[in-house]
């Protein structure tokens, strides 16, 4: 795996990232940068047979996080410390993927999240079509980390 080179303007919104703490740099980790991804898309191939909308939800959500995850290994940075840290690697794929086919799947993410945490921690009823919806942006993030992230 060889990761594309960050732009100027996403070194830049990266490192002001870093510099108000929501990110901190970490050694570059192809290892397991191939495990996110592997993991990731070992779920998105499950998904289709899921019925039940809050399993089918989470599932997606977490394959999302593990492109996210994929993105910091392969790039050298985690979640700063403390609270938001799933806003900052959603945050993250955005500037990664801002200028490509997937930014508006990104920008998604964190709606992925807040309809999780309203699940998760309200008991929030999910619908069929949300968890379709996680399902395709997820694929969006997984297709588009793939192209970031070649193999050779």
């Amino acid at each position: 795996m060889k990761p594309l080179p960050l732009t100027d303007t996403q070194l830049f919104e990266v490192t002001k990232m870093v510099s108000s703490g929501r990110l901190r740099g970490e050694l570059v980790d192809i290892d397991k940068a191939t495990r996110f991804i592997l993991q990731a898309t070992e779920a998105m191939a499950e998904l289709s047979s899921m019925k039940i909308a809050h399993m089918k939800h989470d599932a997606a959500y977490n394959a999302g996080h593990d492109v996210g995850e994929a993105l910091f290994a392969a790039y050298g940075y985690r979640a700063g410390n403390g609270d938001g840290q799933h806003i900052a690697l959603g945050q993250f794929m955005e500037i990664i993927f801002g200028s490509s086919s997937a930014a508006q799947a990104a920008n998604d993410f964190d709606s992925l999240r807040q309809t999780r945490n309203s699940v998760r921690y309200r008991g929030l009823p999910l619908s069929s079509s949300e968890a379709d919806f996680a399902e395709k942006v997820v694929n969006s993030l997984l297709i588009q980390a793939l192209a970031f992230l070649p193999t050779s």
